[in-house]
């Protein structure tokens, strides 16, 4: 019982502390994370990055292909080609374009010489910022 309640107490310290999940980032952060997490491959993580329309989608394509013999899970939708993972190694710098405490458009520019930028949509779910690849 001592030791359940020593843990209950590590755990609440913890979640004081900021080290539990944090729902406050704003749509900035959450670009630059979904930008970070396609160009260097995170795995399944890229998917908890989207929201849930746009999950649904990358599942229904995964499916899609696995029935036509192709093994890919929705996260291998999420790609970024060899050029641009070089182009965004560099400084990134987000600019909120708009803003409306349930939907954001976020710019992201490199300092890369030859570096697109990237425009992405974003909505609240959840508490979280999650980008959106559907319109």
């Amino acid at each position: 019982a001592t030791m359940r309640r020593s843990l209950f107490i590590l755990a609440g310290l913890l979640v004081a502390a900021g080290c539990g999940p944090r729902k406050t980032s704003g749509p900035e952060e959450a670009a630059v994370t979904f930008v970070a997490a396609v160009i260097n491959d995170w795995g399944d993580h890229k998917i908890t990055l989207v929201d849930t329309r746009t999950k649904t989608q990358l599942e229904r394509l995964g499916n899609e292909a696995r029935a036509r013999g192709f093994n890919l899970k929705p996260s291998d939708f999420l790609v970024s080609i060899p050029q641009a993972r070089d182009d965004w190694l560099s400084k990134k710098t987000p600019k909120t374009i708009t803003n409306t405490g349930e939907t954001a458009v976020v710019e992201i520019v490199s300092t890369a010489p030859n570096a697109p930028r990237i425009s992405l949509d974003l909505i609240r779910e959840g508490g979280r910022w999650k980008v959106s690849l559907l319109e």
